[in-house]
């Protein structure tokens, strides 16, 4: 989750989670999809073609195989995905939401201020992470060399995450939240990942369109490694401060690693 500075404050129930029910069975395979909604066409607000960045970030995770010093193990791991950035001027649909499996990652892009920060609209935001079955809880990971591989770093707790989002009880501005899946072995809830972005918080009076966009594919590429078990990591595109995401392109070799595990996991489920 990105972060920046500003003064708000409120209160939000407790009751925001279902209990998350099993993933469909047999959904994993080598075709990665990152689904990303746009029901109020705010990708406009970043460049007037999708493809523009559509493609860039296709580009980009397509790329990930062939990291410079990237382990042999990570990138055969990595050889088979094939990865598409699918965009919908629309909302998902219930048949959708039910029937995203392992290898899907759905986006959503939202407003910033008079968006999911709007009393008035906090419902459908709740509503959202219902829908998609999340549990209260999930895990980050992290590599450790002493152990051969991606560990347990961190405990997300989804409802605090989400009143961060909303800027509840909060001094500072979420500009994405990132859901991973509980990918830990035997979980029925891996497939159970959400991310939503607010573009005009990102964006906002910026003139140069490739600045833009490349601070919207920032962000969008932070909240993706947090779906894809991420941890927060200083210095990185991970890094907690949006500040210092602006100044990374790229995952780190071993947030390949770990991408690269995940993803061979979610094949085999």
């Amino acid at each position: 989750m990105c972060k920046t500075t500003t003064d708000t404050s409120s209160n939000i129930s407790n009751g925001l989670l279902k209990i998350p029910v099993a993933c469909p069975t047999g959904t994993g395979g080598d075709e990665v999809s990152i689904l990303v909604f746009d029901p109020d066409h705010l990708s406009n607000n970043v460049t007037e073609s999708v493809d523009a960045w559509r493609q860039s970030l296709e580009l980009f995770f397509k790329q990930l195989k062939s990291m410079n010093g990237l382990p042999d193990e990570a990138s055969q791991a990595l050889q088979p995905f094939i990865f598409k950035i699918v965009y919908h001027d629309r909302n998902s649909t219930p048949e959708e939401r039910n029937g995203f499996g392992m290898m899907d990652f759905p986006v959503y892009l939202v407003e910033g201020e008079g968006g999911f920060t709007n009393p008035m609209r906090l419902s459908e935001g709740i509503a959202l992470l219902e829908a998609h079955k999340l549990p209260e809880k999930s895990f980050t990971f992290i590599i450790n060399e002493e152990f051969g591989g991606p560990v347990v770093a961190g405990i997300v707790d989804i409802k605090k995450n989400l009143k961060s989002f909303i800027q509840l009880g909060s001094d500072e501005i979420a500009l994405g939240l990132g859901v991973p899946g509980t990918y830990l072995p035997k979980s029925q809830y891996k497939c159970r990942k959400l991310g939503l972005i607010k573009v005009n918080e990102i964006v906002g009076n910026i003139a140069s369109e490739e600045f833009r966009r490349n601070k919207f594919l920032r962000v969008l590429k932070h909240e993706l490694g947090h779906m894809l078990g991420l941890e927060h990591m200083p210095n990185t595109i991970m890094d907690e401060s949006y500040t210092e995401v602006d100044n990374h392109e790229l995952y780190t070799i071993d947030q390949v690693r770990i991408i690269a595990k995940i993803l061979s996991d979610l094949k085999q489920s």
